[in-house]
């Protein structure tokens, strides 16, 4: 399984993966928020073999990650968003003095590894 983090911003966001033992797949790289930057996205999660080998997270951050989660759920891939605090918290733990959007993604990435949270309900189709 291979865990991919999304650091959001308003319209370029960051990804980076790790894999199960927690080795970066996916080095840090930014995509934007339109056709352009999703296709770049369905490229490096196809990359990481597919919606059957790869979770996505995020933080629930304002509204910007909603249209990220339709455009994953449309490509089949499955996305877990949870509360910033969670993240806040481990990348404490684990950025000792610095803080970037790079480092965001990798630590979004290790939550999701690790698991311990309570995603946010996605609202379905209707």
């Amino acid at each position: 399984m291979m865990f991919v983090g999304v650091d959001i911003a308003k319209s370029e966001h960051c990804l980076g993966g790790i894999d199960a033992q927690g080795k970066v797949v996916a080095k840090p790289q930014r995509f934007t928020q339109n056709a352009e930057g999703f296709a770049k996205l369905a490229a490096i999660l196809s990359g990481l073999g597919g919606p059957s080998a790869v979770t996505v997270g995020c933080e629930a951050t304002g509204h910007y990650w909603v249209l990220l989660a339709e455009e994953l759920s449309r490509l089949g891939y499955r996305m877990q968003v949870f509360n910033p605090i969670i993240s806040a918290d481990a990348s404490r733990r684990l950025v000792r003095g610095r803080k970037t959007d790079e480092d965001d993604c990798l630590v979004i990435a290790k939550v999701l590894r690790d698991g311990g949270f309570s995603p946010v309900a996605l609202p379905d189709e209707k």
